[in-house]
């Protein structure tokens, strides 16, 4: 039999053990609460961190992936086989260059031309460490030198912007040559929506003709260098190997042809391109000298000896103005 003070300690103890029950309820509640606040601050986190791994830092031209950031494998195996530019997104941090070697059409850390958009790779340049400070490149070197007074060609000497803008367009006529009708006009943004997140100066025959209605080249190297955005384009859009762009190197390799024509001599590139059986009757004001020339596999032939460059005679045989 249980007297009064047992009953008592009893109570006391049943009432501390509720207490005691009650206090390990509320800690495991706020357990929970923290730990779903925690949960939710880590799925946050991941999020953001995703976000961060979806998209590259761009940084003048180059496309550079955060050194924390580890790869996502779905995002990996779900890529496209074409590394696309985000549009928006490298237009506000550099809207000024390109993301693809000049040289060989590829992505990676690239040097970025003051004067032009394009970029190259230091090791397609083959130079043994980045330069420092502002860099121009090749192509703005060439024509900077083309267009300077004291290092012209002689032939950019005797030409004013009229005449040249009438023997470039005489060029561009023979550069539409059959089958370059695809690179005759500016490329269908209806039936290509993705060209712009791949391509970032488009350009075409048509564009390029404008340019010169519009007196745009001071020299035939910046023509020429305008003329190349067509084959680096389609080489980043269509690929290396694929037909239209066998059909831009053809464009190149005739706008090269023409421009070391009017380079060699501009009075007699008009002349041949008056198409008159009897061009060669017509002297241009600086004479040439006469000579018989011959083409491997053909007789000696009459021809004008238009131009002298580094031991080799450059002519135009007599009846077809071939060289």
């Amino acid at each position: 039999m249980e007297g009064p003070l047992e009953k008592d300690a009893e109570k006391v103890k049943t009432k501390k053990s509720d207490e005691d029950r009650s206090k390990r309820m509320e800690c495991s509640d706020g357990a929970e609460e923290v730990a779903g606040e925690m949960k939710k601050y880590s799925d946050v986190k991941e999020e953001e961190n995703r976000d961060v791994h979806k998209d590259d830092v761009e940084v003048k031209g180059q496309v550079l992936p955060l050194p924390d950031a580890q790869p996502d494998k779905n995002l990996a195996i779900a890529a496209p086989k074409k590394h696309k530019r985000p549009a928006h997104a490298a237009r506000e941090q550099d809207g000024r260059n390109d993301c693809y070697c000049w040289l060989c059409h590829r992505e990676g850390q690239v040097l970025c031309c003051e004067l032009c958009p394009r970029v190259f790779h230091t090791r397609c340049l083959r130079l043994p460490a980045e330069p420092e400070g502002d860099w121009f490149c090749p192509e703005c070197e060439k024509v900077t030198m083309a267009e300077c007074v004291e290092t012209q060609s002689k032939a950019m000497g005797l030409l004013t912007a009229d005449h040249l803008c009438y023997l470039l367009r005489l060029a561009l006529q023979r550069m539409k040559h059959p089958g370059t009708e695809p690179f005759h006009r500016p490329v269908s943004l209806e039936q290509h929506p993705d060209y712009t997140e791949h391509v970032f100066h488009p350009m075409d025959l048509g564009t390029l003709e404008q340019n010169v209605m519009k007196k745009m080249y001071g020299c035939t190297e910046a023509f020429v260098a305008d003329t190349k955005w067509i084959l680096h384009n389609c080489i980043i859009f269509n690929g290396a190997n694929h037909k239209l762009t066998a059909i831009a190197k053809s464009i190149i390799k005739v706008c090269e042809h023409e421009v070391n024509d009017i380079e060699a001599c501009p009075e007699c590139y008009l002349i041949a391109c008056r198409q008159q059986d009897n061009w060669f009757c017509e002297p241009c004001s600086k004479p040439h000298s006469l000579v018989w020339a011959k083409v491997k596999g053909f007789p000696f032939w009459p021809a004008r000896a238009v131009r002298e460059r580094d031991g080799q005679v450059d002519v135009r045989f007599f009846g077809q103005h071939d060289r």
